[in-house]
């Protein structure tokens, strides 16, 4: 089989688009485990409180009602974290996705230039790119702020979630599926400009015929890790 260099990239490319919902769906699987266990636990406490102020109030109820309370913040603290981790992991697949997208479609960039915002964009407005108009670019780069935040900090600040309308767990769930989503729609957009840059390229290696082994690694897994 033979084909040119630049449409093999373009083919490529399309695997960038998407971060991968494995790790993600099975973070969802445990919080709903989780939530189920903190929704027996509140049904507990009420029937104990409902004993205690309508019956026979007891030593062992106010035991037992504390135990709860402590049990229901030690979950939700434990969702908290699974989110926490979501966002990481959301955030890492985006880099390792745009890096890729970037290292396939312009071998002449360097990882400096592709793990840094500001150099990036003005490396691909150079090319022809124009970065700062692509959808959900506000929204990502709050969601970077979020996850420096996670890493750095080890947890999400109240004040930052609440800056972000994320007053409940619910509320925090929303916006962590929204943020892939949005995500997702930056790259898909950004990868359209690129193609169009690859498209237009009447460069000797852009347009070189490629077969054999040569052929065959475009659709090979890189190895490559650039994060």
């Amino acid at each position: 089989m033979k084909s040119i260099r630049k449409n093999l990239i373009s083919q490529r490319l399309r695997w960038y688009e998407t971060i991968d919902s494995t790790f993600l769906s099975l973070s969802e699987e445990s919080r709903l485990k989780i939530k189920q266990k903190e929704a027996s636990l509140l049904k507990e406490k009420d029937k104990l409180l409902d004993i205690y102020y309508n019956d026979t109030p007891t030593e062992e109820i106010e035991n037992r009602v504390i135990d709860i309370d402590v049990e229901i913040e030690h979950i939700e603290n434990e969702i908290e974290s699974l989110l926490e981790m979501e966002v990481i992991y959301i955030y890492k697949s985006y880099e390792y996705n745009l890096k890729q997208i970037l290292m396939f479609a312009f071998p002449d960039i360097s990882p400096k230039k592709a793990s840094y915002w500001d150099k990036m964009v003005n490396f691909l407005d150079d090319k022809g790119v124009d970065v700062i108009s692509c959808s959900s670019v506000n929204e990502l780069k709050k969601f970077k702020e979020l996850n420096n935040e996670v890493k750095h900090e080890a947890f999400a600040k109240s004040e930052s979630l609440s800056a972000l309308g994320c007053l409940t767990i619910e509320d925090f769930e929303n916006y962590v599926s929204n943020s892939k989503s949005n995500i997702e729609s930056f790259l898909r957009e950004l990868n359209c400009k690129v193609q169009v840059v690859l498209t237009n390229d009447d460069s000797t290696y852009m347009n070189e015929e490629l077969e054999g082994i040569e052929f065959l690694k475009y659709y090979a897994a890189s190895g490559k890790r650039y994060t």
